[in-house]
C-alpha cells in the first residue's frame, strides 16, 4: 500500500503561511515539515525565475534599441560612388544652366556627403541622423538634395535586382509650403500624419506660413517635425531638410521645442550662394552651439 505523499490542501496553506513569515523575517514558531520546506524552496526559485527573466527581458529589450540604427552600407567604396555621384550633380546643374566650380575645400565636403548616402561609418557625418543642409536663397540646396535622392534610388534599383542586402538610404522629398497649403486646404490636421512616416526631406523649411484650421493657427511643420522627432528616438526613419534658416534660427520660427530638437536631429551643412555655390561645412562649428540651445 502506497503512502499519499502530496500535501493536502491545508498543509499547502500552511506552508504559503510560514513562506509569508519567512519573507517578513518572523521566527518561525515550531520546525518546518518536509513538505513545508520543499514548499518554500519552490517558492523561492519561482521568484528567482521570474525576476532573471524580467532583467533577460530589459537587457533583450536594451539590445534591441542599441541595434535599432544598425544598417547594411551599399557595398561600394568611396572611390567607387563618388564618380557617379559627381556626373549626376553636375547634370543637375547643367541641367538649369549653372556649372560646378570647386572651392578650395568645397570638393571634400562634397565627398564626405557622397560618404554620408553610402552609409560610410568612417566619414564626418553621423549615417544615423538626417542631414540639414541650409544657405541663402538660391544657393542650390534643393539641387544637390535631388541629385542625392537620384543617386541612391539608383544605386538602390541595382542592389534590389541583384537581391543584394542593404538598408534603403533613399528619400521621399516634400516642399514645406505645398504641405502647408494641403493642411489648409483639407481643414484638417489628421492629413499631417502621412508625414510621419518613411524617410523624407522637408524642402525650404521655414518658408511655410501658419494656417488656420478651425480658427487655430497651426504650423503644420512644426508639428511634423515634432511627431517625426519622436518616432526617430525610438528607433524611427530620420528626417532631411533643406532650409535658408540656419539652425539655431528655427528656434526663433518654430518655437524652442522644435528649436532644440534640429541639432539632434541633423548633421548640418551650410551651402554658400554668394561664392560662386561654394559648399562650406559647418557641423563642428555648430555642434559646439548646441549647448547654448
Amino acid at each position: 500500500m502506497e503512502t499519499n505523499t502530496h500535501p493536502t490542501l491545508e498543509q499547502l496553506r500552511a506552508s504559503e503561511e510560514r513562506y509569508r513569515a519567512k519573507k517578513r523575517g518572523d521566527k518561525p514558531t515550531e520546525p518546518l515539515t518536509e513538505s513545508a520546506r520543499a514548499y518554500i524552496a519552490r517558492m523561492q526559485a519561482s521568484e528567482r525565475a521570474q525576476a532573471d527573466t524580467s532583467i533577460a527581458s530589459l537587457m533583450q529589450q536594451v539590445g534591441r534599441r542599441s541595434t535599432a540604427r544598425s544598417f547594411t552600407p551599399y557595398p561600394y567604396s568611396i572611390d567607387q560612388a563618388y564618380p557617379l555621384a559627381l556626373r549626376i550633380y553636375e547634370s543637375r546643374l547643367a541641367a538649369v544652366g549653372r556649372k560646378l566650380l570647386w572651392q578650395s575645400d568645397t570638393e571634400a565636403v562634397f565627398r564626405d556627403l557622397v560618404r554620408y548616402f553610402i552609409g560610410d561609418q568612417q566619414g564626418p557625418y553621423d549615417v544615423h541622423r538626417g542631414i540639414y543642409i541650409f544657405g541663402h536663397f538660391g544657393a542650390g540646396k534643393t539641387i544637390l538634395m535631388q541629385a542625392f535622392r537620384e543617386f541612391t534610388q539608383l544605386i538602390e534599383e541595382r542592389l534590389t535586382a541583384a537581391t543584394l542586402p542593404f538598408t534603403p538610404r533613399t528619400f521621399r522629398f516634400n516642399h514645406a509650403k505645398d504641405i502647408a497649403m494641403e493642411i489648409q486646404r483639407s481643414a484638417a490636421t489628421e492629413s499631417l500624419r502621412q508625414y510621419f512616416g518613411g524617410l523624407r526631406l522637408f524642402d525650404d523649411l521655414g518658408n511655410e506660413e501658419e494656417k488656420k484650421i478651425y480658427g487655430n493657427d497651426v504650423n503644420a511643420m512644426a508639428e511634423i517635425l515634432l511627431a517625426r522627432y519622436n518616432a526617430y528616438q525610438n528607433g524611427g526613419p530620420m528626417t532631411h531638410c533643406t532650409s535658408n534658416l540656419a539652425p539655431h534660427e528655427c528656434q526663433e520660427v518654430y518655437g524652442d521645442r522644435v528649436g532644440s530638437r534640429v541639432f539632434e536631429l541633423f548633421n548640418h551643412v551650410y551651402l554658400d550662394g554668394n561664392d560662386k555655390r561654394k559648399l562650406i561645412d559647418t557641423n563642428s562649428s555648430f555642434r559646439k552651439g548646441v549647448r547654448g540651445i
